[in-house]
């Protein structure tokens, strides 16, 4: 990796630790509550993985001037798709403290979280550009478990718990601070949607853990 420039630290980190949500069942415009959800409060979506193999992580080079699309699939026979990232021309604005020039090229890692429709993006000093961040697709048609709806009250059926499903992020990754862990708060990735039947897409802000997962 070729890095260029002097360390200037960590930029665009997210500073807000508070997320507004709309509480299920309400129809009013006062129903807002203001909540720094911990990983408790979370559903995650499990992965059957009974059923097929687990997919695995992956390590890619990304070259800055360029977008790059990265695909995990199970290893099933139909190798039948995980998650698809993009990452945009010039996403990458530091890593290892420094920033990155135009032409650099970065390794980053993407590591599938056991059990649930989850991953972790690294490495945890990793600073993406705002304006054109990494997005992705978390597919989960084929070998998702909905069983974990029952821990709570608010998902009488399946077809409520998928439709509430958001792609989650890790505000402050723990790892990051060996020995201090700061509190633990989770919010909703920018841009999280559906976008079709069984696919759920959203922004990549920064480095961490990630989870397809609905309120508790």
């Amino acid at each position: 990796m070729h890095l260029t420039g002097i360390s200037r630290g960590r930029i665009g980190a997210a500073s807000a630790l508070a997320l507004v949500l709309t509480l299920p069942g309400c129809g009013c415009d006062d129903c807002n509550v203001t909540a720094q959800l911990t990983r408790t409060d979370l559903l995650a979506l499990a992965r059957a993985d009974s059923a097929a193999p687990a997919p695995s992580g992956t390590v890619v080079s990304i070259k800055n001037n360029q977008t790059r699309i990265v695909r995990i699939a199970h290893p099933d026979s139909a190798q039948t798709l995980f998650l698809e990232f993009t990452f945009p021309a010039g996403t990458i604005v530091q890593s290892s403290g420094r920033l990155v020039c135009d032409t650099c090229t970065v390794v980053v890692s993407i590591q599938p979280t056991n059990g649930v429709y989850g991953f972790r993006v690294g490495p945890s000093d990793i600073v993406f550009r705002s304006s054109v961040t990494p997005t992705v697709t978390v597919s989960y048609a084929r070998y998702a478990n909905f069983a974990v709806r029952d821990s709570s009250v608010l998902y009488p059926t399946d077809e409520a718990f998928d439709q509430a499903l958001r792609l989650w992020y890790q505000a402050t990754d723990p790892s990051a601070y060996p020995g201090a862990p700061p509190t633990e708060v989770w919010l909703v990735s920018r841009n999280s949607a559906h976008i079709g039947a069984g696919m759920v897409a959203g922004a990549i802000d920064g480095p961490g853990l990630h989870l397809l997962a609905a309120r508790k």
